[in-house]
């Protein structure tokens, strides 16, 4: 199926369980014993046997599958119209609820976990312990899906996956069917017309299973169609439905996600009065999700550099390509991060630069893309760590739980070059008027330079920190490139003793960061509409580099002044 969906259910936002009047304790309608089944694409499985309460508070976890070891009942509260409770098995909380459907004895609902979120099936029953035949297994019309799958012909497809969708109409199913279907559809550029009635059939088929599947799916619908122009007033519309149905207590990453499916629908229709109330909504959210990732964003200590053996004033640069869609680079960044906060500038200044890999990378520019070109093949892949112009003999990629291992690595290399001679002396300024930027860089060489054409001087704007939510988890990018004012080639030093000067204006760095991305944009979709372009708190960094060995010589680090 993989062929249809890039992964079953891979749109599905984080949505939470609905919330519910609680009636009184003793007169819970649904006491007794329950079977939860979650619907996992094709699959139907079987994961808890519970027991509730007539109180209306309390619930037992009878049994469970084994990859649910060890779990507790949490939270329970009901009335007439269905119920939700939490199960915590191996520190995960899975958040369940339930309401009632047209069959008697069975609700229909959904399970969040981790923000993922599927659907539930949760059947009253006598049963005290799941039995050999409560294994995974296959839903009804399992393996007709499976044989669309296999059919290359997209037409014939299409044909097969709506036929599945109308035969099993209301069961499970047809909401993988539907869903499958607008996927399909989109890939294959079909009309505005069938667009949007596949996505009203995938709305339909996921309303029975509640509220927040209803919006979950509007939102998924919204996001589809919103990569058809044709199609843009009916995504804009779905987006303003889900939106309705957004509560406080919902969480705060679906909040996120469906506030910036409607933000951008609003944008892309030219609404800037319904944006800017919008807007607001959206920085509170993306600060409380900041707020939680910055808790655990390096999951170790860092202690601040005591300071060098010996008495170099050596400033060290480490660069580091990454993308925001690499999974692998995570263990750099948080290195990085770590390292950033290890690390004064006068001893070490951090450049992050970021590329299209493996994906498309809306922090990537043109002139992280010719740094890239400048340091040619040694760049295998992303991530890549430069010390001073040298690329790391040790790789520093990995995942999370490689970070602290990569972060000693870093910091022992960064301990050896602490110590090596610097060669000369830097003095950087930075003045700004409004969105005009002055800046001047003082460099006297321990030695008179060599090769003239060789020797450059080099001005690096940064972003201290950068909000982009890419595929790798990263949500937070520090010190992240946004150009090389006066050029990435930079300035010639030709003597030993220089003073190099540039300017330039953060509006028209803002505005070929755009045009950049939007001409990009043109060659490959980027995975949302995110286009961070804030361009606050920045820095700028000289850099003195041979350009024959590559090495950096020394470096400096300013504040520029914030714009009034």
């Amino acid at each position: 199926m993989r062929r249809l969906f890039l992964a079953p259910l891979a749109l599905v936002l984080a949505l939470g369980p609905v919330a519910l009047t609680t009636g009184r304790a003793a007169d819970l309608p649904q006491a007794g014993n329950w079977k939860v089944t979650i619907l996992d694409g094709p699959q139907e499985i079987p994961v808890w046997l519970v027991r509730l309460d007539k109180d209306g508070k309390t619930f037992e976890v009878l049994d469970y599958r084994p990859e649910f070891k060890d779990s507790k009942a949490g939270k329970l509260s009901g009335d007439e119209k269905g119920i939700k409770f939490t199960v915590t098995a191996r520190d995960v909380d899975f958040n369940v609820s339930g309401q009632a459907g047209k069959a008697k004895g069975t609700l229909l609902g959904s399970v969040e976990f981790r923000n993922r979120y599927l659907p539930v099936r949760i059947d009253r029953t006598e049963e005290k312990k799941l039995g050999k035949d409560d294994g995974p297994r296959l839903t009804e019309g399992a393996k007709e899906l499976e044989e669309a799958g296999k059919e290359k012909d997209t037409d014939e497809q299409q044909k097969l996956l709506g036929a599945l969708a109308k035969k099993h109409a209301g069961k499970p199913i047809a909401l993988i069917a539907s869903q499958f279907l607008l996927q399909s559809m989109i890939n294959a550029r079909a009309g505005a017309e069938q667009l949007e009635k596949a996505a009203e059939d995938y709305v339909k088929e996921a309303m029975p299973y509640g509220p927040e599947f209803e919006m979950n799916a509007l939102a998924n619908a919204g996001r589809v169609l919103a990569l058809n122009e044709k199609t843009a007033a009916a995504s804009l519309e779905y987006a303003r439905k889900a939106a309705k149905l957004l509560k406080d207590s919902d969480p705060i990453m679906t909040q996120a996600a469906v506030l910036k499916l409607l933000a951008s629908g609003l944008r892309k229709a030219g609404k800037t009065d319904e944006l800017k109330e919008v807007r607001p909504k959206i920085v509170r959210v993306d600060a409380l999700i900041d707020k939680e990732f910055e808790k655990t964003a390096i999951p170790f200590k860092t202690e601040a550099f005591k300071g060098r053996e010996g008495k170099s004033e050596r400033v060290v640069v480490v660069e580091l390509f990454t993308g925001a869609q690499c999974p692998p680079c995570v263990a750099a960044d948080v290195a990085f991060d770590a390292g950033i906060k290890t690390y004064q500038p006068r001893d070490v200044v951090f450049l992050e630069y970021h590329l299209h890999i493996p994906g498309p990378d809306p922090l990537t520019n043109a002139d992280t893309e010719e740094r890239q070109k400048y340091y040619g093949d040694v760049i295998e892949g992303t991530p890549t760590v430069f010390i001073d112009g040298v690329v790391t003999d040790e790789a520093l990629g990995g995942y999370k739980q490689h970070a602290k291992e990569r972060y000693d690595s870093l910091k022992a290399m960064l301990g050896k070059a602490l110590d090596k001679d610097a060669g000369g002396k830097m003095t950087l300024k930075a003045e700004r008027k409004g969105d005009k930027v002055s800046l001047s860089a003082e460099t006297a060489l321990a030695k008179e330079p060599g090769d003239k054409d060789k020797l450059r001087l080099r001005f690096v704007l940064v972003e201290d920190v950068v909000r982009y939510a890419g595929n790798n988890g990263q949500r937070l990018h520090h010190h992240v490139v946004r150009a090389f004012p006066g050029g990435a080639d930079g300035f010639k030093v030709e003597k030993k003793t220089s003073t190099q000067s540039t300017t330039f204006d953060v509006g028209e760095v803002r505005k070929k960061l755009e045009e950049y991305l939007t001409a990009f944009e043109k060659k490959a979709r980027f995975v949302d509409d995110d286009r961070p372009l804030e361009l606050k708190k920045l820095k700028v960094v000289a850099l003195l580099q041979d350009d024959g060995s590559k090495k950096i010589l020394q470096a400096a680090q300013v504040d520029v002044p914030e714009g009034k």
